[in-house]
């Protein structure tokens, strides 16, 4: 969607523009009032450059009242909202810059289609630790195959999790192509908290090109965009960040025993453009509402299956393999 300027509008823009750039920062919501003429968006004196078409496009919304100044992201290389870290030191250690960038492009995959369990569970928990900065609902759009093959989440189990049903919006496309076009228009949503995409293995449709319209439209919006594969290999994408997600073995929980323990996830950078690769274990809590280390596991105090005390430890044999003219051989009973 092009913001639009009423022409009452237009002459404080053209002597918006001619001013010193201040800090995108700077305009807060006290600075910028929704629904604002925009009189009060000025500049502080001492400043240098212009306003990029982006951050136009952000001071046009919140002149118009679309968005509010506050709600809103700043750029990745920030500090503050710009980063999300998950308080998993082995995960938050990879990026030099301390976090997960979120005005960005993050692919998440499975290597399984079992897997879609574990991949459901650590979305939400990311839509909620999105959710605690950024307000507004999560836009999440599934293809149609996706939820033949793992289902829907259920409300009662986001509850669980710790996400409150009422800021999900759910929408459900015939194939990739129109997740993809769906997640795009999202994104140009600013009111949105973050956006997140489920498709089904590699569709063609998700090509280079594709990934690279969704990570510059994550970078104008500053909307955060989740896009999940669910059985899926590695492939090349434009995307700033690439993780794998498989369930881990979750520890019992202090007090009870017997029972399962908390949702645990072994989580890979595949790819990182503000650090290195590597491996992170962890687990969400739900009373919490937050990830943490998943806790050391200890090791079994006996072998899983006991040793063959009367019967041979290895399979026989098919056949016997036997000698025929000419050189060649054939095995017996295979």
């Amino acid at each position: 969607m092009q913001p639009r300027v009423r022409p009452s509008d237009a002459g404080r823009v053209r002597a918006f523009l001619r001013r010193p750039r201040p800090p995108l920062a700077a305009l807060s919501a006290e600075a910028v009032p929704p629904g604002g003429t925009g009189e009060s968006a000025r500049a502080p004196a001492g400043g240098e450059g212009c306003l990029s078409l982006a951050d136009l496009r952000q001071v046009v919304a919140a002149m118009e009242g679309r968005i509010e100044a506050a709600a809103r992201l700043e750029k990745a290389g920030g500090a503050g909202p710009g980063r999300l870290t998950l308080g998993v030191p082995a995960f938050d250690g990879l990026f030099s810059k301390g976090g997960l960038p979120l005005a960005a492009l993050t692919e998440i995959r499975t290597a399984e289609t079992r897997a879609a369990g574990a991949l459901a569970g650590f979305l939400a928990g990311l839509a909620v630790a999105v959710g605690a900065r950024r307000r507004g609902p999560v836009l999440w759009v599934r293809e149609a195959r996706v939820a033949y093959e793992a289902g829907r989440p259920a409300p009662l189990g986001l509850v669980h999790l710790g996400f409150d049903p009422a800021r999900l919006l759910q929408v459900e496309a015939r194939d990739a192509a129109d997740v993809l076009w769906a997640v795009e228009e999202g994104l140009g949503c600013a009111g949105l908290s973050a956006v997140v995409g489920e498709v089904q293995g590699l569709p063609k449709a998700l090509d280079l090109t594709a990934s690279r319209r969704l990570a510059l439209r994550a970078r104008e919006s500053g909307v955060p965009v989740f896009l999940a594969a669910l059985g899926a290999a590695e492939a090349a994408s434009a995307a700033a960040t690439r993780l794998s997600v498989r369930p881990s073995l979750s520890m019992p929980i202090e007090g009870y025993g017997s029972g399962p323990g908390l949702p645990a996830f072994s989580v890979t950078v595949e790819k990182n453009r503000d650090g290195r690769t590597g491996v992170a274990e962890m687990e969400w809590s739900h009373d919490d509402r937050c990830f943490r280390a998943a806790a050391p596991r200890l090791p079994l105090p006996q072998p899983v299956v006991a040793a063959a005390g009367d019967r041979p430890a290895g399979a026989d044999a098919m056949g016997a393999v036997v000698a025929f003219a000419g050189g060649r051989r054939r095995t017996a009973g295979g």
